[in-house]
């Protein structure tokens, strides 16, 4: 379990299929409460413009979530904690 002040593409890219919990830039702390529901996997990293998309960023899928969520290149500054499958696999599913 590692902990970046910010979110990079060169963090996201060496941790690619691994897991991240994203720390947010408002009133909560995200990093506080440590569940499945609250992390993320990696899925892919969209960088460079092409006709079909115009904004960078990262796709992650949650847990047991369907479709992907997007993080914008935008909202990259904030803090992040990656988590390896065999942590992730240890944590609770809702964080009490």
């Amino acid at each position: 379990m590692e902990t970046y002040d910010e979110v990079t593409y060169e963090i996201l890219q060496k941790n690619l299929n691994n897991y991240i919990q994203l720390g947010g830039r408002g009133i909560l702390d995200g990093l506080q409460c440590p569940s499945k529901y609250s992390i993320y996997l990696i899925v892919k990293i969209l960088k460079g413009i092409t006709p079909d998309r115009i904004e960078d960023g990262v796709c992650f899928r949650q847990y047991r979530r369907r479709k992907l969520s997007f993080l914008p290149e935008m909202n990259f500054n904030q803090q992040c904690r990656i988590y390896t499958p065999k942590e992730y696999k240890k944590l609770p599913i809702y964080f009490t």
